[in-house]
């Protein structure tokens, strides 16, 4: 969508505003952008700080991060003689709602999924951590689609060369296409060959909230309600959400029962 306005503080010289209406929250354009602009006297350069209420305003340059920005739903506003381009976030994307575990299923404890919107879920895990030590690093995958993908860690509590490490694997996946945890998993994963996972993926609030707290990292990829937990030991794998809703002695319990029947599992039949 192209529209040109005429604002008082320009003259006679058309302001362009461009976005996709696809993708776009097109009621903020018109009640954040456009009207303020209609009867704006600030100058051009000043407009960040004095007309647009948008929250996220940034200049840009480049052609290549100003078409970014417009398929990514943001607004453009081209102003003549303005050396940069004024881009407003203004991004609406539809999203399910937020519903109970699919997969991971249990009878006690909180009951809460994540879905396929990244800032749903980054706002899920900050209203659980309530606390400016959680931080998020957002690494940008793909050559086409542009694939966002966010690392979650919990400052002080994180290693910081585990940090650097999985920071440094995403930044090296090399695909045009779009790319999904279980993908991203596959791709950074040590010894990929084997059979035992070093990475898991949960679609659990609350079992990405302990992992936290145990000092790992929480990689969160958008269009995908499955985040990843790394590193995960074998001993993940036999624990669930539901074990932190009970006393610890019926935990505890229910954990051995679990690793007897692993062990019978593995080293039976091999005694048969």
């Amino acid at each position: 969508i192209l529209r040109s306005l005429t604002v008082p503080s320009c003259g006679s010289a058309s302001v362009l505003i461009a976005y996709l209406d696809s993708v776009t929250d097109t009621p903020m354009v018109d009640q954040d952008l456009i009207a303020p602009l209609l009867r704006t006297l600030a100058p051009a350069p000043t407009w960040d700080r004095s007309t647009l209420a948008a929250g996220h305003i940034t200049a840009q340059k480049a052609w290549s991060s100003i078409l970014d920005d417009l398929a990514s739903g943001h607004t453009l506003i081209f102003v003549p003689g303005l050396a940069h381009v004024w881009s407003v976030d203004t991004v609406k994307y539809p999203q399910r709602s937020i519903e109970r575990p699919q997969t991971e299923l249990a009878v006690r404890g909180p009951d809460e999924a994540f879905n396929e919107s990244l800032a749903t879920q980054m706002g899920q895990l900050r209203r659980r951590f309530r606390d400016p030590a959680l931080q998020f690093q957002s690494i940008t995958v793909g050559q086409r689609q542009h694939e966002p993908i966010m690392l979650a860690y919990v400052a002080g509590l994180t290693n910081p060369s585990l940090t650097s490490l999985v920071t440094a694997r995403l930044s090296r996946i090399a695909m045009g296409g779009r790319a999904n945890a279980t993908v991203v998993a596959g791709l950074i994963r040590d010894q990929p060959r084997s059979i035992f996972p070093t990475i898991r993926s949960t679609e659990r609030l609350d079992v990405a909230c302990h992992a936290l707290l145990e000092g790992k990292v929480v990689i969160l990829v958008d269009g995908d309600p499955f985040v990843l937990i790394a590193p995960a030991p074998l001993a993940d794998f036999y624990r669930t959400g539901m074990d932190y809703a009970g006393v610890w002695y019926d935990t505890t319990f229910v954990r051995l029962i679990r690793l007897v029947g692993w062990a019978i599992g593995v080293y039976l039949p091999g005694l048969y």
